[in-house]
């Protein structure tokens, strides 16, 4: 069909098929925060979200409310700072995590 009607035609089928992802990404966010994903996953499985995970996706959560805010409340500079900020915040925590749950090598892998 593309070929038929050329840079037209091109236009149109990508501007359907991102229409048809852009659907497809809403309805997914809607379970999601509809907790359906979760619901059936508890039923099928018994999985249970631990406290730590609670405090963590709320950490995270916060952190990225904060800085999406600050990029329309503050200049680009502060914006950018805050970005850098939360970045490194959320490597260096995500960094603790992993070392917690594996803990430090003390020796290298030959």
């Amino acid at each position: 069909m593309a070929v038929l009607l050329g840079p037209a035609g091109l236009g149109l089928l990508a501007l359907y098929k991102s229409i048809a992802e852009l659907a497809q990404n809403v309805a997914n966010v809607g379970i999601d925060i509809s907790g359906v994903r979760y619901i059936f996953a508890r039923r099928l499985t018994g999985f249970r979200w631990s406290t730590e995970n609670k405090h963590t996706s709320l950490l995270f959560f916060s952190l990225i409310v904060v800085v999406f805010s600050g990029f329309y409340l503050l200049s680009p500079l502060f914006a950018n700072t805050l970005g850098t900020l939360g970045t490194l915040f959320s490597g260096v925590y995500s960094l603790h995590a992993v070392l917690k749950l594996g803990g430090w090598p003390s020796r290298a892998v030959r």
